[in-house]
């Protein structure tokens, strides 16, 4: 029967919250639950503040415990799960599904599958599934998508040739129809379009959108693509020698107004991102058309903001991908003594696995690595650190 529509939570986690390691990653999902039910897992919380943190199942079983008392149905979307590679992480999201409370749903957008026993929770049927061929455009609704994008309606052999030559691509139409909007005359650039066949076809795309931005723009476009998200003075800086102030805005307002795959993080309208099969097609043309040193001093401008900005972790690894290594580790020694105590060591232990091997050897940072290991209570590993740190 027909029910009244209901507004149901629905917290999320996004790419930009996981850091691939179990604890910051529970914080995160209790911190999302708690948006809509508060103080929700305290007692999961309390474990992860341990000296020593309980197993991945342990940890799992003692959430479900939490969230024994829901009483409304919550839905937590979790982006980009395929990024997780900690093995740690799936066991506690296993065990954690096979224990799930009836009214926590979880929806996990990824774009491979992800090792949690999918086999079993399809036979029980736990398990609903949208698949690529679910998210493909029909030709009517390529045809929609085409004509509300370019102003105008579109011909159907113009939509069909587009639902087929993307394979019904949500972002290609999308970049399909920016092209369309933009050519003085849209049946040639149709029939240019088919002519090519399957080859190449988003780099074409997304050649035909950029070419329509001043020079200046499409520089700063692709430079700007280095970071995985974007303020408006980080723009500036990432922008040539002598950028007008207030630049960064401008460029992020022009390309939310012009629906250019810019995903808005933040009410407030600080921070962006480029959707992120874009952004890897940015990536791509500025590793084509800048050099290795252009780009490394890309990423070493980032990390100066970042650090600036007192984000340690997004500066790090910036200085580590623009290879000033050396700043990088100095970075982590600067704020390994703030970082030293109970609830903040592993924030610590991350900045510096983050760092190539050989900057790990630094005697302060040696030191750090001793003192993480004591409020791990591994003592036995405690004293050839110091001892290497000594000699050095």
């Amino acid at each position: 029967p027909a029910q009244e529509p209901r507004h149901l939570p629905f917290p999320g986690l996004a790419r930009d919250q996981l850091h691939n390691h179990l604890q910051p990653i529970l914080d995160y999902l209790i911190a999302a639950l708690g948006t809509v039910v508060p103080d929700v897992g305290m007692e999961t919380g309390s474990m992860l503040k341990q000296p020593r943190v309980p197993g991945p199942e342990r940890l799992a079983e003692s959430l479900v415990r939490d969230l024994q008392s829901l009483s409304q149905p919550i839905f937590l979307a979790v982006d980009d799960y395929h990024t997780l590679t900690d093995e740690r992480v799936h066991l506690f999201m296993e065990r954690l599904l096979q224990r799930l409370p009836a009214d926590l749903h979880f929806i996990l957008i990824s774009r491979s599958d992800p090792p949690l026993g999918l086999a079993r929770m399809r036979a029980s049927r736990e398990l609903r599934e949208i698949r690529a061929m679910h998210l493909r455009f029909s030709n009517e609704e390529a045809a929609e998508l085409l004509e509300q994008i370019v102003g105008q309606p579109v011909s159907n052999e113009t939509a069909e040739m587009f639902a087929e030559r993307t394979e019904g691509w949500a972002v290609g139409l999308r970049l399909g129809a920016m092209s369309l909007r933009d050519s003085p005359d849209v049946h040639a650039f149709s029939k240019r379009y088919n002519e090519m066949g399957q080859r190449l076809v988003t780099e074409y795309l997304l050649s035909e959108v950029l070419q329509q931005l001043p020079e200046d723009q499409y520089a700063l476009l692709l430079k700007s693509a280095v970071s995985d998200r974007l303020s408006a003075s980080l723009v500036e800086a990432l922008a040539a020698e002598g950028a007008a102030e207030g630049g960064g805005r401008a460029f992020l307002d022009l390309l939310w107004s012009s629906n250019f795959f810019l995903i808005a993080l933040d009410d407030q309208g600080t921070w962006y991102r480029y959707h992120h099969l874009f952004r890897q097609l940015l990536q791509q043309r500025l590793a084509n058309e800048f050099g290795m040193e252009e780009i490394a001093a890309l990423h070493q401008k980032a990390g100066a903001w970042f650090e600036g900005a007192g984000l340690v972790e997004d500066a790090i690894a910036h200085y580590v991908q623009g290879g000033a290594g050396d700043r990088a580790a100095r970075l982590v020694e600067r704020n390994a003594h703030e970082a030293l105590n109970p609830e903040a060591w592993r924030r610590l232990e991350r900045w510096i696995n983050l760092l190539p091997i050989e900057y790990r050897k630094r005697p302060g940072l040696l030191a750090a690595q001793a003192a993480v290991l004591q409020l791990q209570m591994r003592f036995k590993a405690i004293k050839p650190l110091l001892d290497a740190a000594e000699e050095g």
